[in-house]
């Protein structure tokens, strides 16, 4: 196991193992990392490349370390005010969050998806963001049709390369069967197809932009099911292309972003009664705003396994109330957990049955509480928010 692998995301490629691996994976804005020195872009600017790692401290680290404009470089984004490592941590400012919980293609979501988008949804406004229902609208069909034939044209290239450079010519035999059909398909597009593609794109990008004019960010299920077993993507015989459409249903969330250069990352914020983790997608507007960074400590995992099937409840949440030594949430939960040191935290039931959390001091609570078994992790994230970073602390037991 390393603490950081390289990924690059043409469509969802980042951001979808690490929504299945609880993993902290972000899709920079187009532009931001260079591809060089073999590529001015890929695929007209759907590729970006970046990493997938286990905090957002690190991911950030490594686009410092990446980010910015290569020689020869025909565009690139425009630089941040400021390295990206000094943004985690920073208070992102009361954010204008729009979720939704539909895939645009129309496919079902799996209610463990939906329960992850609720869940964020419900900490967003919690933590005092303006959270509602909405979503961009844009047409669906010629995204999936134009992205596909870039996808297409892109195989048709792959292999003419190789031809090109090895002098060795590409032969069915020698290729999946999926690699083989989008191969044959980009090859019968004409250069006239290809440049309306790209074309229909870029205008579905404005569509999509205007959206965020009213919105810093949007929320929805990076993932329309749980991850699936082992072969499930696999091309059936004599159907090359079906492992292909079956990843579209199983994926209608995150090639938009691919499309409009928008960056996006999932955040492991919700695993299911199996034990497996859900992915919530935060949309960010495209290079203009770098609101992002203010999801700062949503996937750092410290301590061990949290708990599975523990979903949160906050069906009314105030947020915390810091007074003194206290600070206090309504929340539906355990009676109480102590954090071994010198930090307790209690859910307590007032005389009207309403559940509370009450801590016994107010600063620096959250590097003991990372994954805690049993402890509802939008809990945890309600009381990491208002009560800062800080001592290391063990793993709560209930007493």
């Amino acid at each position: 196991m390393v603490p950081v692998a390289h990924g690059n995301d043409g469509g969802g490629s980042i951001r979808i193992p690490s929504s299945c691996c609880g993993l902290f994976g972000l899709k920079p804005t187009r532009g931001r990392n260079p591809l060089g020195p073999d590529y001015g872009d890929i695929m007209s600017g759907l590729v970006a490349e970046h990493v997938l790692t286990r905090s957002v401290r690190d991911s950030a680290a490594l686009l410092d370390a990446t980010a910015g404009p290569d020689v020869g470089d025909p565009y690139w984004a425009p630089p941040p005010a400021r390295p990206f490592r000094a943004e985690v941590g920073t208070a992102p400012g009361r954010l204008r969050i729009a979720f939704s919980v539909h895939a645009a293609s129309g496919v079902p979501v799996h209610a463990d998806c939906v329960s992850a988008v609720e869940d964020a949804a419900a900490l967003c406004a919690a933590l005092g963001h303006d959270v509602e229902d909405a979503a961009p609208a844009f047409d669906n069909v010629a995204l999936t049709a134009r992205s596909s034939s870039i996808y297409a044209a892109e195989a048709a290239q792959n292999l003419a390369t190789i031809e090109r450079v090895t002098g060795w010519k590409p032969t069915r035999e020698s290729f999946e069967p999926l690699t083989w059909a989008l191969h044959e398909m980009g090859a019968s597009l004409s250069a006239a197809d290809y440049l309306t593609a790209v074309q229909d794109l870029q205008g579905l990008a404005r569509v999509v932009a205007r959206f965020f004019v009213d919105h810093d960010v949007w929320l929805t299920p990076v993932l329309a099911e749980p991850p699936l077993p082992l072969g499930a993507l696999d091309a059936p015989p004599g159907n090359p292309l079906g492992g292909f459409f079956r990843a579209a249903e199983w994926c209608p969330f995150t090639p938009l972003c691919n499309a409009t250069g928008q960056p996006a990352m999932s955040v492991p914020l919700f695993w299911n009664v199996a034990g497996l983790p859900i992915g919530s997608h935060f949309v960010g507007a495209s290079a203009t705003r770098r609101r992002s960074s203010g999801w700062r400590r949503s996937s750092r995992r410290r301590g061990r396994g949290l708990g599975v099937g523990h979903r949160s409840r906050l069906s009314h949440a105030t947020g915390l109330l810091p007074a003194g030594n206290e600070a206090r949430v309504m929340w539906r939960g355990h009676n109480r957990w102590t954090i071994r040191g010198d930090k307790t935290i209690a859910i307590i039931r007032d005389a009207h049955g309403v559940p509370h959390v009450q801590a016994s001091s107010e600063p620096d609570l959250y590097r003991g509480l990372g994954y805690c078994h049993g402890v509802d992790r939008a809990l945890q994230m309600l009381v990491v928010a208002h009560l800062g970073a800080g001592a290391r602390l063990g793993v709560p037991r209930r007493q």
